[in-house]
């Protein structure tokens, strides 16, 4: 039984997307100490992006008090890029704690939402309730999004992941 309780949170992590090589190869676009940043493989709109701690943690209350501020530093940051990028204005942040709010990923993850001013706040809405059914991008189109934005960022000077390099954890 220890040997289980040992190893479970090792099952858990190997099942995390935010902790798989492979998702963090293909969406990350800029990475601090603490906190990677990825282009959202299903985009609510476009610029739709996660700030992910490094730190494998299920809920926010979790995160030490520089992972929180490092979350919060790093969206203002990423904001200038992408409201350049996208010609959007205004943003939403979402973050969920728990299933019974409608958390699917056991890593407590942020959702950076931009949107354009002259668009309709009912239609910007609706989107949300057709999300579970939007499509996901295909693999040339999120590296289109992720090498526009590691462009962005590199322009702003804030240090993104090189062009052809990867993360690591």
């Amino acid at each position: 039984m220890k040997i289980l309780f040992l190893f479970f949170p090792l099952f858990l992590w190997a099942n995390c997307p935010f902790c798989n090589s492979d998702v963090l190869d293909q969406q990350s676009i800029y990475e601090t100490e603490d906190i990677v940043v990825l282009y959202s493989y299903k985009p609510l709109l476009k610029g739709h992006i996660l700030l992910v701690p490094k730190r494998h943690v299920t809920r926010f209350e979790d995160l030490t008090e520089k992972e929180a501020a490092s979350l919060f530093q790093i969206t203002k940051k990423i904001h200038r890029s992408v409201s350049k990028l996208y010609q959007t204005q205004d943003y939403i942040l979402l973050q969920k704690n728990g299933k019974s709010v409608g958390q699917t990923v056991d890593h407590v993850h942020m959702h950076y939402i931009p949107r354009k001013k002259e668009k309709s706040a009912y239609a910007f809405l609706c989107k949300f309730l057709i999300y579970p059914f939007l499509p996901i991008l295909n693999k040339n189109d999120l590296k289109y999004e992720v090498t526009k934005l590691k462009e962005e960022l590199s322009e702003k000077d804030l240090n993104p992941l090189p062009k052809n390099q990867n993360s690591i954890l």
